[in-house]
């Protein structure tokens, strides 16, 4: 794990480009390389409707199987990254905003949490 290797101020950095990334797919170079193809085939994920953070995201996972498998790939590896810091899935962290603040005080984000 290349994030464990950082010093603290560029791994912060980096968490900070990633979690603003995470709200909107399009600002990830990656993930839009993989996947604008299959955003701009798929009439569900494509729509203007789209908007919440990390819709479009979600759009695509729930649409998995049609996808190309270069962003089904790259699908996979993002959420290997969102399940290590529960700010990189941003439909979750939206809907239990409440629960972490409540739960989660004091506890670092990141390694699962």
């Amino acid at each position: 794990n290349v994030s464990s290797k950082l010093q603290p101020r560029c791994f912060y950095q980096m968490m900070e480009v990633r979690i603003f990334e995470s709200k909107d797919m399009r600002l990830d170079v990656v993930l839009m390389g993989a996947c604008k193809g299959d955003l701009l085939r798929s009439s569900a994920c494509s729509g203007g409707e789209l908007q919440t953070p990390g819709a479009r995201k979600a759009c695509l996972k729930s649409h998995v199987s049609e996808l190309t498998l270069a962003c089904r790939g790259a699908l996979f590896a993002r959420a290997q990254e969102d399940a290590r810091d529960v700010r990189l899935n941003q439909p979750l962290f939206q809907a239990c905003t409440r629960e972490i603040k409540r739960f989660c005080e004091g506890h670092k984000f990141g390694q699962a949490r």
